[in-house]
């Protein structure tokens, strides 16, 4: 099995996400026909022990059955690895990638799934790189028969980096550079993106759960560790640096953290503009958003090919 191709039929500019994590299920409906993304609507599902019933319950909710969808593997579930091209042909690639990194994981190479798509240059390195995404079969396995055995029509496998890229392409100001931030309940993602195109991102094992508890040296760790990325990204890409930390929409409010992140990066920060970005219903509020942000980023990809 290997990550899918992107669905091809649609034409109608309507495009569905359905993302699963520990936590729930979420939905995100989008019409991206006119000047401004549509969001027609996102929905969520907590599952606890019981995904199928949730997963079907969701789906029959937002009338989602057969309906051809993009899903993300969830964070932990794979590495994302960078990676110097391999001088082959193209039809070589993958088999050649393959290779190269069946020693940075800790699984063997013929269980694992392998794909790949080009990183920015880098002025620190004469050979092109590649971001190699690496997961294990039996999980791709699983997630695909989580949602086909429903009747949905699987389109694309994705990662929630791309998925956070696709937000960020949104930004009016895109091409300067911005990080995101993205808590799911136990993790997290930082990606640095610029003009479209992911330059960095790094898991995290901290989620809003733990940060609502409001501890000063959680605050720490995740102020280090977004420096680290920024520094890293500064270093390698050697691109202007990041003006702007966007905090991604959460379930839960959070309502000391952007001034506390602020204050131990000396970064501007702020919360991602979602509403100001996408035609969001009233119907959908900010919890929704938030359980839901992964899923929307998701349903505005656009590639022609695999991630």
């Amino acid at each position: 099995m290997s990550l899918l191709p992107l669905f091809n039929k649609n034409r109608t500019g309507q495009y569905d996400a359905v993302v699963l994590d520990d936590q729930g299920v979420s939905v995100a409906r989008l019409d991206n026909s006119g000047a401004q993304p549509q969001l027609i609507s996102a929905d969520y599902q907590a599952t606890a022990e019981e995904t199928p019933a949730a997963l079907a319950s969701l789906l029959k909710r937002q009338h989602l059955k057969s309906a051809p969808v993009t899903t993300l593997l969830a964070i932990g579930d794979y590495q994302l690895l960078l990676v110097e091209a391999p001088n082959v042909p193209q039809d070589e690639l993958k088999a050649a990638v393959r290779w190269q990194v069946k020693d940075l994981i800790d699984f063997h190479i013929d269980d694992a799934v392998v794909d790949v798509f080009d990183a920015p240059p880098s002025p620190s390195r004469a050979q092109q790189q590649l971001y190699v995404v690496v997961s294990r079969q039996e999980t791709v396995r699983q997630l695909s028969e989580q949602l086909t055995g429903q009747g949905l029509e699987l389109a694309v496998i994705d990662i929630p980096e791309l998925a956070l890229r696709n937000l960020a392409a949104l930004l009016p100001d895109a091409d300067q550079g911005v990080a995101m931030l993205y808590l799911s309940a136990r993790r997290g993602l930082i990606a640095v993106c610029r003009n479209g195109v992911l330059y960095l991102a790094r898991s995290i094992e901290l989620g809003y759960q733990t940060l609502a508890d409001g501890h000063d040296e959680l605050l720490n760790t995740l102020a280090l560790e977004v420096q680290r990325t920024l520094d890293y990204d500064d270093r390698y890409f050697q691109q202007s640096p990041v003006s702007q930390l966007l905090l991604m929409p959460t379930p839960v409010e959070l309502p000391e953290f952007l001034p506390a992140i602020q204050g131990h990066l000396g970064l501007n920060t702020r919360a991602f503009p979602l509403r100001e970005l996408l035609a969001v219903p009233d119907s959908v509020d900010d919890a929704i958003l938030g359980h839901c942000a992964l899923a929307i980023g998701a349903a505005l990809r656009r590639e022609k090919k695999s991630l």
